[in-house]
């Protein structure tokens, strides 16, 4: 509607509710800039319990990203639980429950169901019952929900529990991108990544390097995708929602932020370069290249780490490939660590052969 209306075609509007979907980061914006006099509501719900159970009243001056849903409304009680069905620490992420007068009485003629989704209650009166959403969400400082996710979504990876929504809402933070869809990718060696489909806000190109370098800043490192694939449109479901089985696939050998290609100088660079593409599986890795923008991870860095120690005789602390994480700078970290050694062990292959274990 904002998108096809004309100037002053909206003016009647005095309220506008948003509800059934989580509101893409550019709605309230265009909503605040084309129809400054309507009041926007987000409104969270499910069928389950009566339609919706919160409201968050987006304020007129300042729009917070992403939008919260808000606090319950009268005769309603939500609830934050962990996976035992107790309530989450303050400031955690935990399971939306829904309790209150609004709770229907189950899903008709599938008692299974019923009795999986509504549970009693044992923070309400005796013989009351409350609706397991499915749907994660945190409490932030000013006292408003913040859905974070789904349940049934959630990835677990390397031993780390990550919500795609957190991660989608710090990518459409942006405003250089529109929409995005977070999922798990494998690389050629099947090892699972995340990856990244984006859907650019205008039409110019979108600087991958530049995002990813901003959600570094934003998130913590293993919520970092490692692939990032442009496309004009996420694929969606009939009923509009994103469709993650319909994504294409992403060839991590190619959609990664990468740095602009510069070959290996010097013997420490060109030892470090061939060991870099025996453990990523990936040709033409630049000196620039960023090892974590490259999908490393913790389990890579001690392979790498070892490696050095066989080919240098050096054993460098996990702490100096944060700080040099890319072959240019590993590399020179290397030779002032051994200002009087000779180039590598006898160990180390020629330039452009393979590495073996």
């Amino acid at each position: 509607m904002l998108d096809a209306a004309v100037p002053g075609q909206l003016d009647s509007l005095r309220t506008v509710i948003v509800a059934g979907e989580a509101v893409p980061a550019r709605v309230p914006e265009l909503h605040q800039e084309r129809v400054p006099t309507a009041e926007l509501a987000n409104e969270y719900g499910v069928t389950e319990a009566t339609v919706w159970s919160s409201l968050y009243r987006c304020p007129p001056d300042q729009v917070p990203h992403p939008l919260p849903i808000g606090t319950p409304i009268p005769g309603t009680e939500l609830r934050l639980l962990d996976d035992a069905l107790d309530r989450s620490p303050a400031g955690t992420t935990g399971e939306l429950a829904i309790a209150g007068a609004g709770v229907s009485r189950g899903y008709l003629a599938r008692p299974a169901l019923t009795a999986e989704r509504f549970v009693p209650d044992p923070f309400g009166p005796p013989g009351s019952r409350m609706y397991l959403t499915g749907d994660l969400a945190r409490l932030v400082a000013d006292g408003n929900l913040l859905l974070v996710g789904r349940r049934d979504e959630q990835i677990k990876l390397r031993g780390f529990r990550i919500e795609p929504q957190e991660i989608e809402a710090a990518i459409v933070g942006r405003p250089d991108v529109r929409e995005a869809a977070v999922v798990v990718v494998a690389d050629g060696a099947g090892e699972p990544h995340l990856g990244a489909y984006l859907v650019p806000a205008g039409t110019g190109p979108l600087d991958l390097a530049a995002l990813r370098d901003a959600l570094r800043d934003a998130l913590p490192e293993y919520m970092v995708p490692t692939g990032y694939l442009v496309l004009d449109d996420l694929p969606r479901t009939p009923n509009g929602k994103v469709d993650r089985g319909c994504l294409p696939p992403m060839d991590l050998a190619v959609h990664v932020a990468r740095a602009e290609y510069a070959g290996a100088s010097g013997e420490a660079e060109a030892v470090l370069l061939d060991i870099w593409q025996e453990l990523f599986q990936m040709p033409s890795i630049s000196v620039h290249d960023d090892f974590f923008a490259l999908g490393g991870h913790s389990l890579l860095a001690l392979h790498l780490l070892s490696r050095i120690e066989d080919l240098f005789g050096l054993e460098l602390p996990l702490q100096a490939l944060f700080e040099a994480p890319t072959v240019r700078a590993l590399a020179t970290l290397v030779a002032g660590a051994l200002p009087d050694q000779p180039h590598p062990s006898a160990t180390a292959h020629e330039p452009g052969e393979r590495a073996t274990e």
